[in-house]
């Protein structure tokens, strides 16, 4: 009897977990699917396009697009697909999700026009490896986190940082140096994030283990 109400209780552990890790599996779809219909808007439709990059003018947005990161390394360091993936859709959509500003300022309006006209030059070189080069970032961040690799999550925050604020700067002189602060505080505010992170986490792992 004993026996038999054991492997019942497994039988419904298993049960359970198949269907947490299906409807994990059903959410990440989702949210793999939004961002890929997104991106797909973006770049083949011309009043999606303007609209986004019109909204993009707030400030607003270039302060929390960065701070975006956040979520993703905490889900990273918490090996949730789904946070990660649902995390990139609010990277990319929090570029449209304040209203366009009245009067937008100058050094915003040159840059943004320097990044439309490269990304409306299809894929040349430069947009290859920019492209490469966000994705190797995304990638290599969180694959250092999900390994519960510290420092080799803040080299990458580090250098990307850096690499962002040399890009502006090189494709956009008049007004690259507009990203520089928020690149400064971006890149201040994850690293000490994830310093925050790996602190609890080793409290918390002392903890157990006494």
């Amino acid at each position: 009897m004993l026996n038999s109400a054991n492997r019942r209780i497994k039988n419904d552990q298993q049960k359970v977990s198949f269907g947490l890790v299906a409807n994990h599996s059903v959410t990440n779809w989702l949210y793999a699917i939004i961002l890929c219909c997104m991106l797909i808007a973006f770049f083949t439709n011309d009043a999606f396009f303007n609209w986004a990059f019109d909204r993009h003018h707030n400030t607003l947005s270039w302060w929390l697009r960065p701070l975006m990161v956040l979520p993703f390394a905490l889900a990273a360091w918490y090996r949730s697909w789904s946070g990660i993936w649902l995390s990139l859709v609010a990277m990319f959509s929090s570029m449209f999700w304040f209203p366009a500003p009245e009067v937008p300022d100058p050094k915003v309006m040159e840059f943004l026009a320097m990044e439309k006209t490269l990304l409306q030059s299809g894929w040349t070189m430069t947009n290859m490896l920019g492209a490469a080069s966000v994705m190797a970032y995304g990638i290599f961040l969180g694959a250092a986190l999900w390994k519960r690799s510290l420092w080799l999550g803040l080299g990458v925050v580090v250098l990307g940082g850096v690499l962002k604020m040399l890009w502006s700067i090189t494709f956009s002189p008049e007004a690259g140096d507009s990203i520089i602060p928020i690149a400064i505080v971006a890149t201040g505010f994850t690293v000490l994030y994830l310093g925050y992170i790996f602190h609890r986490h080793r409290k918390r792992t002392k903890k157990n283990a006494s």
